[in-house]
């Protein structure tokens, strides 16, 4: 994809995110903050049936850390949570973001990954 196209993709992910906003019925929710730069996010989770039924965020912080964790909650909402914790890896969120990223910003599209993976240990896997 040339960089016009990604750069258009990024926009319109950071302007219209997917799953954005706090979920009314979750079961487990998580805050993260990346304290280098101060992205905040806010994981909440419904599942059932060890199933992610619906997964959504609330965020603030770069545009990076916002468009990851909409690909993040477009990716594993549906997912058991058995294929989740053998299969998902971060790789998963970064190739879709079509961008190659930094040390430093590396950690901002991670953030959201990192809160899922501590949330689910925390109260599920």
């Amino acid at each position: 994809m040339n960089n016009e196209l990604t750069r258009a993709y990024i926009i319109d992910l950071y302007n219209n995110p997917l799953n954005y906003g706090k979920l009314k019925d979750f079961d487990f929710s998580k805050k993260g903050e990346n304290p280098l730069c101060g992205d905040s996010i806010t994981i909440y989770i419904k599942i059932k049936k060890d199933k992610i039924e619906n997964i959504s965020f609330e965020a603030q912080g770069c545009i990076i850390s916002n468009v990851s964790a909409s690909i993040l909650t477009k990716e594993v909402k549906g997912m058991t949570l058995k294929d989740f914790k053998e299969n998902f890896k971060f790789e998963s969120v970064k190739e879709k973001l079509l961008l190659d990223l930094s040390f430093s910003r590396e950690k901002c599209a991670r953030l959201s990954f990192d809160i899922l993976v501590s949330l689910l240990k925390d109260n599920i896997i």
